[in-house]
């Protein structure tokens, strides 16, 4: 069975990172381009610091920052989904997964939406439907439709053992909730 799954820090419970100056909150969304060449660490702070400590973080929904242990555990996944940007924080080096893998694989047909009552614009998504042909070889991806608002994961394409969310369980990595959204 392939399900997908949103992915989740959860900052009710355990710590997450904010930018120090707001400027930097704009530039601190991931939506799919490249900012490696660009990319200067933002000095950041974390906003609930009596919070628990995970070993995943965030600024946003778009974001997605792993521990340095969590970065070891997980890299194989995270270096296939996009760019692994440096952020230091109090001499620890924490990285910052801008996803670039960025997938034209919601089917437009099947999926409902919420529409605008004023214009009919698609405003959110109500229940995904996704192409299953069309997920590539990342666990972790976008799709263009909420590249700027979530980060989704795939399971059921290989061996469970050889897949994200089972690799983040098996190490006890804690802070990150998995959503299901979707399977078939």
């Amino acid at each position: 069975m392939i399900k997908v799954y949103r992915l989740k820090v959860d900052v009710n419970k355990y710590q997450y990172f904010l930018p120090e100056q707001e400027e930097y909150e704009a530039k601190l969304w991931m939506d799919c381009i490249s900012k490696a060449d660009n990319w200067l660490p933002p000095p950041v702070f974390v906003y609930k610091p009596f919070h628990k400590k995970g070993d995943f973080y965030s600024f946003n929904s778009s974001a997605l920052i792993t521990s340095p242990k969590a970065t070891q555990v997980l890299y194989p996944f995270l270096e296939v989904a996009g760019e692994l940007l440096p952020l230091p924080y109090q001499g620890e080096l924490f990285t910052l997964l801008n996803v670039t893998e960025c997938i034209d694989c919601l089917h437009q047909q099947k999926t409902e939406w919420m529409q605008s009552k004023d214009t009919g614009d698609n405003l959110w998504i109500k229940k995904y439907v996704f192409h299953t042909n069309r997920f590539s070889e990342s666990d972790i991806f976008k799709i263009p439709e909420t590249c700027k608002s979530e980060i989704l994961i795939v399971e059921g394409l290989k061996d469970p053992k050889d897949e994200f969310r089972y690799a983040v369980e098996s190490a006890g990595l804690q802070g990150i909730v998995f959503e299901e959204i979707w399977k078939e």
